[in-house]
């Protein structure tokens, strides 16, 4: 029997995400392609691919990629960064990258603030693999 994954059930994203939500159960997560557009919450998560999805072996068992992860944190009323929720945010959530499939190499790629959505955000790469095993 093939432990062949089909191209079309590839959804590392969704896995994340689905990862995050069971794990901590009040922070919004989202698909970056499945964000509101609207009535955002005060903090919350997106979750995409960031490159490539690669094919590691021929039997097709085994894939890589690179997961952008975003912590979204509404900025405070002088404009500023909340850094305390940023952080526990990512206490929260930042052990569910270890193992199962996922490295501990971690890359913050971005951090700043976007005055116009009146939030704050950071970004990390997580590398994962995809397996059936």
């Amino acid at each position: 029997m093939s432990n062949r994954i089909k191209m079309s059930e590839l959804d590392p994203a969704q896995d994340m995400v689905n990862r995050i939500k069971n794990n901590v159960p009040n922070l919004a997560v989202y698909k970056l392609r499945d964000l509101p557009s609207s009535k955002l919450p005060d903090a919350y998560v997106t979750v995409g691919v960031n490159g490539s999805i690669n094919r590691l072996t021929t039997l097709g068992d085994l894939y890589a990629t690179t997961l952008l992860i975003a912590v979204n944190v509404r900025l405070l009323t002088t404009g500023g960064i909340n850094d305390i929720k940023e952080k526990k945010i990512i206490e929260q959530i930042e052990d569910l990258f270890n193992g199962d499939g996922y490295s501990k190499r971690v890359n913050f790629v971005y951090e700043g603030k976007n005055l116009v959505a009146n939030y704050s955000t950071k970004m990390f790469n997580i590398i994962t693999r995809i397996t059936n095993n």
